[in-house]
């Protein structure tokens, strides 16, 4: 039954003629593209003759108990124009809802019936759909995956509904101050094109354009010639995690997707151009100081975790114990009575990343002396003031890190979903990581301090007296 409610009539224009079999995937050319790597499981890669790249991940056998599958499509915000903004999060929102001739009750009928969990991620290079199943039940069920984005459901009455269900989640989702925070900093770090959209869409944050009552929608062409433009052969990657076998997956890969046709789907290059922006509300105030970071793939990846790592973050009042950045330097230097907590990140992208701090500050508390506390610890990162004992200490946590975040087969899942994306290279494993973590030396991450912590972006939420960015760069020696 599962069959039939994923193989009707598509928008999107797919081959008429059955696809004829003459060789096993064994035994095709370009499946000897696949790469074993000697870890503690193996890591395969194949490319499709239309571009489509197959990664799995994880020994075949029959003990995987739970197995993982996505679909990921080069995009998200990162895609979008003026005119799309927010198109990627209304498709997000129309995930497993449904297709052209089943609504969304039958079709999540089916998938809790086979025991699955179904999830949608975006991102700012990519969308992704993805199901965990038992090993047993999850070829059966990837022709939902196809459906997603083959035979995705846009009748008028369902637009209507997941816009407005978009811009509450929206709203809802940029309440959080971390989460505005960082839209905020990649807005201003990129001014609002490539990596400076929103994930959100730009109406978003701007809590006045937000119109609960305003049903208009995009039309149903516009969305399919939206996804149409990323639909494309080396825009379409599949993760397969938790025992699933490579040469099966490539088959069914073929089969859901043989309508993709070869092709580039392009990315216009994000520029770092940093700039400031102050939100001055009433309430609690916040700032983040952000810094153009490492892409995937390049050779500073794992030096900015570290970094990452060494940093840190701190609260001003937690019960959490080791592991959770008592020793950082944010805990140890850069924190006080004028700030509630703080945190560092790094994002990379395919030809960039975003480095950054945001912080909390305390009520009626100014914001300069937080600012100038840490200012003055990335100048000292930048003269190469770290110790063996404490470069030993951050690489392992970046490691534990690394190993809680892939723990389960969805999140290797999607952890090796982002990487595939935003590289056109190799797919490390996460042991590959792990080795590259080890290799990091404290002259490295001296060097990419002094590289990376120069020309802030800064923003601001709140009413307290910040400096301004040209004040920071002065400090920055």
């Amino acid at each position: 039954m599962l069959a039939s409610i994923y193989s009707q009539s598509s928008r999107f224009s797919r081959s008429a003629a059955p696809r004829q079999r003459t060789v096993s995937v064994q035994t095709r050319s370009w499946a000897s593209e696949a790469q074993k790597k000697e870890d503690h499981a193996n890591l395969e890669t194949s490319t499709t003759p239309s571009g489509i790249r197959v990664v799995t991940y994880g020994t075949s056998n029959e003990s995987a108990l739970m197995t993982s599958i996505g679909v990921y499509l080069k995009g998200g915000s990162r895609a979008e124009t003026s005119h799309t903004s927010g198109f990627s999060y209304l498709v997000k929102e129309l995930g497993f809802r449904g297709t052209e001739t089943f609504g969304d009750l039958a079709v999540t009928r089916i998938l809790e019936q086979f025991g699955t969990q179904a999830s949608v991620v975006l991102g700012r290079e990519y969308l992704g759909y993805a199901l965990d199943a038992p090993r047993s039940k999850i070829y059966s069920l990837s022709p939902a995956l196809g459906a997603q984005f083959m035979n995705i459901d846009l009748h008028d009455h369902v637009l209507r509904d997941r816009k407005y269900q978009a811009e509450v989640a929206a709203r809802d989702a940029l309440t959080s101050p971390t989460v505005r925070l960082v839209e905020l900093l990649h807005q201003e770090a990129f001014r609002s094109q490539t990596l400076g959209n929103s994930i959100y869409g730009s109406h978003a944050l701007v809590h006045d354009h937000f119109d609960p009552y305003n049903h208009a929608h995009p039309p149903a062409t516009e969305i399919t010639s939206f996804l149409e433009n990323q639909i494309k052969g080396n825009g379409v990657v599949v993760v397969g995690t938790g025992g699933i076998d490579h040469a099966t997956l490539v088959d069914h890969v073929e089969d859901l997707f043989q309508g993709v046709s070869k092709g580039e789907t392009s990315r216009t290059k994000a520029i770092y151009t940093p700039g400031e922006s102050r939100n001055v509300l009433s309430g609690d105030s916040y700032w983040g100081l952000g810094f153009q970071g490492v892409p995937l793939g390049d050779a500073h990846t794992a030096t900015a975790q570290v970094l990452q790592a060494l940093l840190g973050e701190a609260r001003s009042s937690t019960r959490d114990g080791p592991g959770w950045g008592v020793t950082s330097i944010l805990n140890q230097k850069v924190m006080g009575d004028d700030i509630e907590a703080m945190k560092a990140f790094h994002i990379p992208y395919s030809d960039t990343g975003l480095f950054g701090i945001i912080a909390a500050v305390q009520p009626n508390k100014p914001a300069a002396a937080s600012l100038d506390r840490l200012v003055n610890e990335l100048n000292q990162l930048k003269k190469g003031e770290i110790s063996a004992e404490e470069l030993t200490r951050v690489k392992n946590q970046a490691k534990s890190h690394l190993i809680d975040a892939t723990a389960t087969p969805s999140q290797v899942r999607e952890w090796l979903a982002h990487n595939a994306m935003s590289t056109s290279g190799n797919v490390q494993s996460p042991a590959q990581v792990m080795k590259a973590l080890d290799s990091v030396t404290a002259k490295d991450v001296q060097t990419l301090a002094s590289k990376i912590f120069t020309q802030p972006a800064l923003v601001s939420l709140g009413d307290a007296v910040f400096p301004s960015m040209e004040q920071i760069r002065a400090q920055l020696k």
